[in-house]
């Protein structure tokens, strides 16, 4: 995954140096992430994890899982070469790397920790990568108990499940064209700061209405399009952030270079490619404990909410809303220290073309 991925979301940043037209780019890749699980999330709800006599909720069905996936890699695989076949065009315009003789000079372990900490040397930076890493190990504790949430906190029907964990995706998809035209307007560090907030609200508001008695119970007609319709504002507004990290990430790498005369796209997207590995790692360990201390019951036999304690079903809506989402709040305060602003990346990309001996700052997409 890592072969493949660093390089493929450091491409972005060498591909263009306009501050727009990043945003634009990483506005496309977030659109076809989410085609991209749109599909796996219908290719699951609909074909593999129907309900049948023995499974009356499909996702229980274990044995569904294994074909699944088999179907999943194959079309992973074929889209990793068809983006790596269509961006050939841009290699005859990419920066150039002059640091031949440093890697065969030093181990190339010793080189990432270098680089690493050359890389952690920028305030920005620093900031940008803790605050994304909070909320990506928060993602993570949630997505590692959505599962639990929608099978037993609101007892949804397997059917009802696709519709609720496409919704979030539909709403990425219909807000990241949105991403250039708001960081034209407020900027990019205001669009992180709004989808970092926007993020914990939606995924908390449901729950604590809820446990507060006052959102509809489990059986009624309203209960489903309402989270629906509260998961695709949610994703509407948080590709905000998403875009704006991928977009802000590419502008320190310029900022870097001006202070080293060293591009590394490679390490600082590296560092966002660990933190979104946290998610499924970090995040999913963090659930799993979240679970035992709550004393969740295990078995087979534990079907609906009926079969789960009233207090565990209460310890398990605190968990996923407002435990979790309270960290939300130490990722925007980390986000508030970035300073690199539009003007001072503007006058970056001056300094830069001066040193290459460029009239203005190349840009592989407009050529």
């Amino acid at each position: 995954m890592s072969l493949y991925h660093v390089p493929h979301i450091a491409l972005g940043a060498e591909m263009t140096e306009n501050f727009n037209e990043r945003s634009e780019l990483v506005s496309y890749r977030m659109f076809f992430s989410s085609f991209g699980v749109l599909t796996a999330l219908a290719l699951g709800s609909w074909v593999f994890f129907v309900p049948t006599e023995e499974f009356a909720k499909g996702q229980l069905n274990a044995a569904a899982y294994p074909p699944w996936a088999l179907l999943l890699a194959v079309f992973i695989a074929v889209t990793i070469f068809w983006s790596a076949w269509g961006t050939r065009s841009v290699i005859p315009y990419l920066p150039k790397t002059t640091s031949t003789i440093r890697m065969r000079v030093l181990p190339v372990l010793l080189q990432v920790f270098r680089d690493m900490y050359q890389a952690l040397q920028s305030k920005s930076f620093r900031w940008l990568f803790a605050g994304v890493f909070i909320v990506f190990v928060m993602v993570g504790v949630d997505g590692g108990l959505n599962l639990f949430i929608f099978t037993y906190f609101w007892d949804l029907p397997s059917g009802s499940l696709g519709f609720l964990l496409i919704a979030y995706h539909l709403g990425v998809m219909a807000g990241a064209p949105a991403c250039p035209w708001f960081f034209r307007r407020w900027g990019k560090k205001a669009g992180l700061i709004f989808g970092g907030l926007s993020w914990p609200f939606w995924q908390t508001l449901p729950v604590v209405l809820r446990l507060l008695g006052w959102f509809p119970e489990n059986g009624d007609a309203l209960l489903v399009p309402l989270l629906i319709a509260m998961r695709f504002i949610q994703g509407a507004c948080t590709v905000q952030a998403n875009v704006a990290f991928g977009s802000m990430v590419a502008d320190i790498v310029d900022e870097h270079e001006y202070q080293t005369g060293h591009r590394q796209e490679g390490i600082f997207f590296a560092a966002s490619s660990f933190s979104a590995k946290a998610t499924s790692g970090i995040g999913n360990i963090i659930s799993g404990f979240a679970l035992s201390l709550i004393n969740w019951p295990i078995g087979p036999e534990i079907k609906t909410a009926d079969d789960v304690p009233p207090e565990t079903l209460v310890d398990l809506g605190l968990v996923y809303g407002p435990y979790v989402a309270a960290f939300g709040f130490v990722s925007i305060w980390c986000y508030t220290h970035y300073t690199l602003t539009r003007e001072r990346h503007e006058e970056i990309l001056v300094e830069l073309a001066e040193r290459r001996g460029t009239s203005s700052p190349d840009s592989a997409v407009t050529s």
